[in-house]
């Protein structure tokens, strides 16, 4: 079905891509047809206009077809306005130094910034539609006082204050990981407008201390210690290499933690191969050792009885089109063979088209869940066998799926014509936009259950029940400043009384209250390996059916979705089954009461009263199979805003709301990625040394030579001993006191990856590479490994002195920092003509010397304003443009070469300039001379 299905990328004499040219078959008799997505770039370079295969073709024939995306800049390059027709237009004003300062859009909302003299955010304003300005935001930082010292406070945010409430930093630790804070909660529902005073805040919250949570940290940054706002604490444990090996939970009046999970065992690649829960439940994985696809993810009881046993089978790119589960009976009722068995098939694009599995015979293909069952013997009547089938437009947009099984039914989406904008019904294109605000968020979730949403087109209200006469049921949402919800609010009314239901959210922890009923429940959640772990702790008499402080541990299958929950005992609370979009196919418990309390369902994520599961970013309605509003992040998974997880839910999911990943990007995807897979050698120093002695003596002694010079450059820096001439080589002019103890830390940060290297050394692979393209490729990190390794080539690193496999080491090292990267700017190791150069001027020297020398003399140039376009990274070119606030590359060098400021702020992330520094220092024994032969 594959054949001649090729992806084209058509190049214009630039070297942009302006056309991605993909072919779509549904099945090996049915025709192909073409998908173009388009992008059209201006003079200088910047993307301006992106259609996907639905308004391109349409474009062909009708001018007038707008663009899914356009894009105008500034004279630096900068995105000034956005026109998005999923998502309205957006239109951002930026300060001289890039700090955004004012914004709007066309729901006519304004938002606007104030800055500190140190362009640090202080105070945000915004402004709806008809209504007056407020400050929903105050930031507060710490200074130079003694006590600000000795907490760790100084320049950290301290205090602030946003639409949720109030949350305070009081300590912070040697890495600015906060070690304390506590969160405050308003005392009213209504919008917030915070005033300057801090008293004057204080007014505006809830009485009372808080709710506090305390961190502890390993010196290696893992968190070893969590002690939540009701004093109950999470103990995690890890082995030399940082991954996690054993986890706790010590209740609040307990004198010890209770294991959870234990035995942790991974293997070469990372992936967990075996887990032991407290409960005495064992989850066992293993992995296909030709590409790494998991094929087995069992969970075994005590008494030696198999839970779950689901095996998985993939086609040759690695899309599942098969999971069995060998745990569950295959059943016979109503002339139907029923196999707990789903089988997976997919177009050429790699969308899901058609899918098989069991259900409820009772389902519910809507936003409720199927009818409870009573769990216990195998029973042939609850089961039915369905299929689904789903066709999408040219955009990935759904446009019906039909099901067939216990209930016949057929889902049909109308889609908007000219945007991705889509409504289930029969309304016609042009109506379907009136479904939608301007910023394209869904404005009716079902006929009669209307949806609110804020100025941050964030969901504020689910309306359930409208009354004329009285108070309508909804549930209402609220956020902190980085959009994560800290607050659900249900209110019912009940005759003459109003009921409230609240869920807030802190730190591992949920405080749960009903006025209806009176309870007050606590729910502590523990990531414990693959299962995570709920403590239900009631402060008033819990229901009748529970017993308090009960532990349930849920499992889940590839996709992180529970599975099923179990006791302290190991003994069965629910088990459930998913159809492929998310919508439950299957629920069965041992109490129905005690199965409501389940919220964590498909995907890890919380399923609310509504139906909806909420992502962090975005809420997702499954029985719709699509998001309810545009994503806030923008085209990063492309240019249709609505579509979910690429129409491929088996195999991908979606982490925050904004674009699918694999749920474990393992090793041989990063390697097949980048082309490699096939040339790796050895993983990790043990199988170094085994086959590659020499190799694994030189990579010994080169890291402990940039250890040493690492940790001799962080303190001389500190101490301000560091040489001034060398310094001005690599960094030009240091404008504070401030700059050197920055560029310090950020030297402390590389020896402590070198020491995680030295604890973990299987972070480092070693490949073969003799004729790749790129001859200056000596070692590399991937941006998208969660492990971070080092991968060398061992063919080019064998000619390398120790000192130079030393250089590159710490070059790559300083990658690592994920919160504050080094880049790859310019190129400072010289070609051999200027070795050469070099040699003539410093005399008969050592080979290590004069390419010391020859990095500082290119430095040096580079510093005085004199860069060239072929010192540049050319894979690399737009990161310099956007460092240097340049229209294009020409602009971005003349700007380098014009500013000392930006010359010196490049510099400093600059990895081979942090390399160089850092071995110009180096102290150069005998032993550091030879190479790996």
């Amino acid at each position: 079905m594959n054949a001649h299905t090729p992806s084209i990328s058509v190049i214009d004499p630039r070297g942009l891509a302006v056309r991605a040219v993909a072919y779509c078959r549904l099945a090996i008799d049915k025709p192909i047809t073409a998908r173009v997505t388009h992008q059209v770039f201006d003079s200088l370079g910047r993307l301006v206009e992106q259609r996907d295969p639905r308004l391109f073709a349409l474009n062909q024939n009708d001018a007038s077809v707008p663009a899914n995306l356009t894009t105008i800049h500034n004279l630096t390059g900068q995105a000034l306005c956005s026109d998005s027709v999923d998502a309205g237009w957006q239109l951002g004003l930026p300060g001289a130094a890039g700090q955004a300062l004012e914004s709007w859009d066309q729901r006519g909302w304004h938002r606007r910034t104030e800055h500190d003299p140190l362009l640090r955010p202080v105070a945000v304003y915004e402004q709806v539609s008809g209504e007056p300005e407020r400050c929903v935001e105050r930031m507060t930082f710490g200074g130079v006082a003694d006590d600000h010292a000795r907490h760790n406070r100084c320049g950290q945010p301290i205090r602030q204050d946003d639409p949720a409430g109030s949350r305070m930093m009081a300590d912070y630790g040697l890495s600015a990981a906060v070690l304390h804070e506590r969160r405050h909660f308003l005392n009213s529902f209504d919008p917030v407008d915070w005033p300057a005073l801090d008293t004057d805040r204080d007014h505006l919250l809830e009485p009372g201390d808080g709710a506090q949570t305390l961190w502890r940290y390993a010196p290696t940054g893992e968190v070893t210690v969590q002690t939540d706002a009701k004093g109950h604490a999470q103990h995690f444990a890890h082995d030399r290499a940082g991954q996690l090996r054993s986890v706790g939970l010590q209740r609040f009046g307990q004198s010890r933690a209770d294991t959870l999970v234990s035995a942790i065992h991974y293997s070469a690649s990372g992936q967990v191969e075996h887990e032991l829960a407290g409960n005495g439940m064992r989850t066992i994985s293993a992995y296909d050792p030709a590409n790494g696809h998991l094929i087995l993810l069992a969970t075994l009881g005590p008494d030696q009885r198999f839970l779950q046993k689901l095996t998985y089978r993939y086609d040759p790119v690695g899309n599942i089109t098969e999971i069995a589960d060998a745990a569950l009976p295959i059943q016979h009722f109503a002339n139907q063979r029923i196999e707990p068995l789903r089988r997976f098939t997919y177009d050429t694009l790699y969308q899901l088209i058609s899918a098989t599995g069991w259900e409820s015979a009772k389902p519910s293909l809507g936003p409720a869940l199927p009818e409870w069952q009573a769990y216990g013997p195998p029973d042939g009547s609850r089961w039915c066998n369905y299929s689904e089938i789903y066709d999408y437009d040219e955009a990935g947009n759904l446009l019906q799926r039909t099901h067939q099984g216990a209930v016949g039914d057929t889902l049909s989406m109308r889609v908007a014509a000219l945007s991705n904008r889509s409504v289930r019904g029969h309304s016609t294109p042009s109506g379907v936009d009136d479904s939608f605000d301007a910023r394209g968020n869904l404005l009716e979730l079902q006929p009669g259950q209307g949806l609110q949403w804020n100025g941050r087109n964030q969901l504020a209200r689910v309306i359930q029940v409208v009354r004329v006469d009285g108070a309508d049921d909804l549930e209402r949402y609220v956020y902190d400043s980085e959009g994560t919800r800290l607050r659900k609010i249900r209110t019912s009314a009940a005759k003459s009384n109003v009921h409230t239901a609240e869920v807030r959210y802190l730190p591992g922890l949920e405080l749960h209250s009903n006025s209806a009923t009176g309870e007050q429940l606590q729910v502590v959640s523990v990531q414990a390996g693959r299962c995570t772990v709920r403590l239900l702790h009631w402060d008033s008499p819990p229901p009748a059916e529970l017993d308090n402080d009960q532990l349930r541990y849920c499992f889940d299958d590839h996709l992180g979705s529970s599975a099923f929950e179990v006791d302290a005992q190991a003994q069965v609370i629910s088990q459930e089954v998913y159809y492929p979009f998310g919508g439950t196919a299957w629920l069965a418990g041992r109490h129905e009461v005690e199965t409501g309390y389940k919220t964590i369902r498909y995907s890890g994520k919380e399923r609310d009263a509504s139906g909806l599961y909420y992502y962090g970013a975005r809420y997702y309605a499954p029985w719709l199979q699509r998001w309810l509003n545009p994503d806030p992040a923008g085209d990063v998974d492309g240019v249709n805003f609505y579509r979910f997880v690429r129409n491929s839910p088996v195999n991908f999911v979606d982490d925050r709301g904004h674009f699918p990943i694999l749920r474990y990007f393992l090793d041989y995807r990063l390697e097949k990625n980048l082309g490699i897979r096939h040339l790796v050698q050895q993983r990790g120093m043990k199988n170094i040394r085994k086959h590659s002695p020499e190799m694994a003596e030189a990579l010994g002694e080169s890291l402990s030579i940039a250890k040493g010079a690492v940790r001799r450059t962080a303190n001389k820096l500190t101490d301000l001993s560091y040489d001034k001439e060398k310094y001005l080589s690599y960094f030009g002019t240091a404008s504070s006191y401030d700059d050197v103890l920055e560029l310090a830390e950020r030297y402390q940060k590389i020896l402590s990856a070198i020491e995680r290297i030295e604890i973990n050394q299987a972070k480092l692979v070693v490949y073969y590479d003799p004729d790749g393209d790129d001859k200056n490729v000596l070692a590399f990190v991937g941006h998208y490994d969660r492990r971070n390794k080092i991968y060398i080539n061992g063919a080019r690193a064998k000619d390398l002195s120790v000192r130079e496999l030393a250089l590159t080491l710490i070059h790559e090292l300083s990658h690592q920092d994920r919160s504050d990267m080094a880049l790859d700017y310019y190129y400072l190791h010289p070609e051999e003509s200027d070795i050469v150069n070099t040699k003539r001027i410093i005399g008969d020297r050592s080979r290590d010397d004069v390419l010391s020398a020859a990095m500082e003399r290119k430095s040096r140039r580079m510093m005085m304003g004199n860069a060239l376009e072929t010192d540049l990274f050319v894979d690399e070119s737009n990161d310099f443009i956007l460092a240097a606030k340049g229209a294009n590359l020409e602009n971005a060098l003349h700007k380098f070469n014009d500013s000392p400021d930006i010359r010196s702020r490049i510099a400093v992330k600059n990895a081979d300039s942090l390399a160089g520094f850092a071995m110009s220092s180096a102290v150069l024994t005998g032993r550091g001379k030879r190479t790996v032969h």
